[in-house]
């Protein structure tokens, strides 16, 4: 309706004897206007399930605000505001705002959240705040005031992974969620699950052998019953040496680089325990030159800053691969040393000759990246 009780239906009597209709009453009625609430890349009958995936502004991630339009009202000069809340489970899980970058916060106090019907179609935008508990936890209602019935909802889960730890002890082997556990496994010459100092035969090392550290990473995710596969992954900036015996630097990143050698898997576990994202690698030594020709000794330096990250653009469409975790220092140090027995059968055992050496872990501050770890 264009205004309060603005369609009128009236009782006439008609009388047979003189042909005249008379009006006995009128009832006016009120016709409830319709709301639409629509999420930007996301169609009509998926707004609600799965609805829309945005990930926690945290930690200087820049995370991108997700679109949604309000309205148009029906019928466009209806004579009802327009209410926008936020509620569901994870209520205080997101912000709204009328820019997609920076501007003016939409406040959900009863008056900036109030909208005529003028003003619609109008297109705000949606923040993470706080990880989700459960999928969908965060909805969104656009309704009309004073119809509580007249309403339209979308629904959204805000995505976030808590700092990893490190399991890396030769004690410790992968864990048995970790779906990329096989990949290790099999990169190792004795086919073993544990951790710690190993050999490797990896084929990506072009046939070459390696001694190195075996470590796996593992942070809980938000929501825990989060349940698409494959769309979160460890990523890594690393800086990195290697030197011989001599002293003398074999291998260089020269400052920070890209890495992407994480193998990185989702592990869907029942939601009572938490869902959890693992990541493992090596950092090794490569003999390209043959274990034989190799120097008596080695030190690997390492410090990897270690992030998860969500491609948003699997989950809905125009998305991007944005971090959702805070940014953590991570070190591997440790050195090496060779015997050759008689029949020239060559092992590698962990040097303890330098202080400090032979650990992996999360660091406030990284170690130095020189042989002595000086």
């Amino acid at each position: 309706s264009l205004s309060q009780a603005d369609i009128p239906i009236t009782l006439f009597y008609y009388s047979y004897e003189t042909g005249q209709s008379i009006p006995l009453y009128t009832v006016a009625f009120t016709a409830a206007p319709t709301v639409d609430l629509e999420i930007g890349g996301v169609d009509s009958q998926s707004k609600v399930n799965p609805g829309g995936f945005i990930v926690a502004n945290d930690g200087g991630n820049n995370a991108p605000r997700d679109a949604i339009t309000l309205g148009p009202a029906q019928p466009a000069g209806a004579a009802n505001n327009f209410v926008l809340t936020v509620g569901g489970g994870n209520s205080g899980g997101a912000e709204i705002f009328d820019q997609a970058q920076g501007g003016t916060q939409v406040l959900i106090d009863g008056v900036h959240n109030v909208f005529a019907a003028n003003q619609l179609p109008l297109q705000l935008y949606v923040e993470g705040e706080t990880g989700s508990a459960s999928m969908r936890d965060v909805a969104l209602t656009l309704s009309a005031q004073g119809l509580p019935n007249v309403q339209d909802t979308v629904d959204f889960t805000v995505i976030w992974v808590d700092q990893f730890s490190v399991a890396s002890d030769s004690s410790q082997t992968l864990n048995a969620n970790d779906s990329a556990r096989d990949a290790y496994k099999n990169a190792t010459t004795n086919g073993t699950y544990n951790l710690g100092l190993q050999h490797f035969a990896d084929p990506g090392d072009n046939g070459a052998t390696s001694e190195g550290w075996g470590y796996e990473m593992a942070a809980a995710v938000h929501p825990a019953d989060f349940n698409i596969p494959m769309v979160l992954s460890f990523q890594r900036n690393v800086e990195a040496a290697v030197y011989d015996n001599n002293g003398v630097e074999t291998l260089s990143t020269d400052g920070w680089q890209p890495d992407d050698n994480a193998r990185s898997s989702q592990a869907l576990i029942p939601s009572s325990q938490g869902g959890s994202i693992f990541g493992w690698d090596a950092p090794r030594v490569i003999f390209n030159g043959g274990e034989a020709q190799a120097a008596s000794s080695y030190s690997y330096r390492a410090n990897f800053e270690v992030y998860a990250q969500i491609d948003l653009g699997a989950l809905q469409g125009g998305g991007q691969v944005v971090r959702c975790s805070l940014v953590s220092n991570f070190y591997v140090d440790f050195s090496i040393k060779k015997t050759v027995d008689a029949s020239g059968n060559v092992t590698w055992s962990l040097d303890n000759s330098i202080a400090g050496d032979n650990s992996v872990g999360i660091c406030d501050e990284f170690p130095p990246l020189s042989w002595n770890l000086q």
